[in-house]
């Protein structure tokens, strides 16, 4: 419940929708940002704001969101665990090699990229994801 008064200002609505599993959902951010979504992109939203994350824009295609002042795009954003970066946040991996096995849409790739890592070696043995990693990769201004 927390984290849903913490993103949106119609949080009630917004649990008693996604409870219900709405079609569609009306979401009002407490930055002012406003869209109609489906529940999975209102539970995600509430994660990424959760943990610090200040959400431009987003869709069922993307995501876009401000954290530790870098701003992050995420393609196939529902597809992958883009949500899973909070859970890297104690790493230091600032001028580090990382590797990251497994990964999905590129979202702890980027993450870590964004957080100074010297190089991020990335494997995704699915077409699917691996798509929208590369994808993800050249929306957030990085290289392959």
């Amino acid at each position: 419940m927390r984290r849903y008064r913490k993103a949106y200002r119609n949080w009630i609505s917004v649990m008693w929708a996604v409870y219900r599993k709405k079609q569609f959902i009306k979401l009002k951010l407490r930055n002012g940002l406003e869209l109609e979504s489906v529940p999975p992109v209102a539970t995600s939203i509430s994660w990424i704001v959760n943990f610090g994350g200040d959400i431009r824009r987003a869709s069922h295609e993307l995501v876009e969101f401000v954290i530790n002042g870098k701003s992050i795009i995420f393609y196939g954003w529902l597809q992958g665990d883009v949500l899973a970066i909070s859970d890297y946040d104690r790493l230091d991996v600032k001028g580090r090699r990382v590797l990251d096995v497994g990964a999905n849409v590129g979202g702890t790739a980027i993450y870590f990229a964004l957080r100074g890592a010297r190089e991020v070696v990335a494997f995704e043995p699915y077409p699917f994801p691996y798509q929208f990693a590369l994808k993800n990769i050249g929306a957030n201004g990085l290289r392959t």
